[in-house]
């Protein structure tokens, strides 16, 4: 019995906040606007219907006279009034779709604009002067998403991106490559699964010893946090420093390559690299409106010469004003004994 009671009164709470949630309408339904404007138009006119008719009807006029004259008068104050209805409902459309096609991101859609010296021309020209705007926007969005696109295709750096979830939600070819899985496989799957979790922890930048499905070694991580859609994202670049200091393909004079190997082609570890601070430092290019500048091998074009030259800048003490890659410890030795032979 309890626990009926219990039932009734819970169901009847239930009814409560829904009846709660619903929309009161109170009073009446408010009138249309356009129809608001049909009524104002019908009294303006009413004022002067009155006396027309009652000058009419008492004065000495024939019959036929008289029903002529109402029934010209009576719709030409009709006819007028659904005119000035139209007048106003007509631009309020017009606006209306304009705006359904903004929203929809339609920006081909412009209002004629009458006389831009009222009010209602120049509301039109503004709402024009928007679209293009918007126009304008889309199109500049557009090539940046499209040069960003092609700039993170062709990098030759693994740039992954994570959502608050640690589920991958962007990677470049160079991150396809190493993970040896094409992006559609990739997309979706946690950090845990592809085997990254470990690099979305700890320091935001440093080096480690990984191995990946495409090969093994000692990388360089940094990791960024960015915000999307108010949520926080964690981007992630994986790269090494080895085609600055070891890279070198050497072939003898037959033309048979003698550092097949990661024996004789040697990579970069950890302790051959220090730990590395970074800035940006933003200037918008000239040559375009959006200051965008192209570039290819963006992962590679910056890190080796900035490599070069702070092994340069170490060597200048003994003189050395140039070094070629790769800048291996028999290179670096030459280029002093070269330096102090000189002197």
């Amino acid at each position: 019995m309890e626990s009926d009671q219990a039932k009734a009164a819970a169901t009847q709470v239930f009814r409560n906040r829904a009846a709660m949630a619903r929309p009161q309408h109170r009073g009446r339904r408010r009138m249309a606007h356009e129809n608001r404007v049909l009524l104002f138009a019908l009294a303006s006119g009413l004022a002067g219907l009155i006396p027309a008719m009652v000058l009419l009807w008492t004065g000495p006029y024939s019959g036929s006279t008289q029903w002529t004259l109402t029934v010209v008068i009576v719709t030409c104050w009709l006819a007028f009034s659904f005119a000035v209805r139209g007048m106003v409902m007509r631009p309020l459309q017009t606006l209306a779709n304009m705006q359904a096609a903004l929203r929809e991101g339609d920006f081909s859609m412009r209002a004629r604009v009458g006389n831009p010296e009222d009010a209602l021309g120049e509301l039109m020209r503004e709402v024009n002067a928007l679209s293009e705007m918007l126009r304008e926007q889309r199109l500049g969005a557009m090539e940046a998403s499209a040069l960003l696109g092609t700039v993170m295709g062709e990098i030759d750096v693994a740039v992954f991106t994570f959502d608050p979830e640690s589920r991958l939600r962007l990677v470049n070819r160079a991150g396809e490559r190493l993970l040896s899985q094409n992006v559609e496989r990739l997309l979706g799957k946690t950090a845990i699964e592809l085997g990254l979790a470990d690099c979305l922890e700890g320091e935001m930048a440093r080096t480690l010893e990984k191995s990946f499905p495409a090969r093994s070694g000692r990388w360089g991580m940094r990791r960024t946090i960015f915000r999307q859609g108010g949520a926080p994202h964690q981007l992630l670049v994986v790269s090494d420093l080895s085609q600055a200091l070891r890279e070198c393909t050497v072939y003898d004079e037959a033309g048979q390559l003698l550092t097949g190997s990661y024996m004789d082609y040697a990579m970069p570890r950890a302790e051959d690299a220090p730990l590395f601070a970074h800035e940006f430092h933003s200037v918008p290019a000239t040559t375009n409106p959006l200051g965008a500048k192209g570039c290819g091998e963006a992962g590679c074009a910056g890190a080796l010469p900035s490599v070069m030259n702070a092994l340069v800048d170490a060597l200048s003490e003994f003189g050395v004003r140039h070094i070629d890659m790769p800048a291996t410890p028999e290179r670096v030795w030459r280029a002093i004994q070269h330096s102090r032979a000189q002197e």
